[in-house]
């Protein structure tokens, strides 16, 4: 995932923050209210960018964790086998037949 989304957003949402603040802050009681709207807009548009990442950061988890499972599975089949490969004595007669023997 890639994290400079995240900081894209709060970048904007700063930015976003800043410019309804001063708008708020004018000396006149008449808000542009194109202005707001604009700016309610692009709200939306980080909060549904941010909804993305949070819900790529769950899969990304949940993957990482599936993931995480089996490689221990597969660790523990390997240490298995070791185990199993060291009881036993593989031999190979003049005929090239390869036979096990338990120890």
């Amino acid at each position: 995932m890639d994290t400079s989304k995240i900081t894209e957003a709060y970048k904007q949402i700063k930015t976003i923050k800043d410019a309804v603040q001063q708008t708020l802050t004018q000396p006149d009681a008449n808000y542009n209210q194109e202005q707001l709207q604009v700016l309610l807009m692009q709200l939306d548009k980080v909060q549904d960018e941010l909804f993305f990442i949070r819900e790529e950061v769950f899969e990304s988890t949940k993957n990482y964790k599936q993931l995480h499972k089996e490689s221990k599975e597969q660790e523990a089949r390997i240490i298995h086998l070791k185990k199993s490969a060291t009881q036993h004595n593989h031999q190979r007669s003049t005929h090239r037949a390869t036979s096990w023997r338990c120890r």
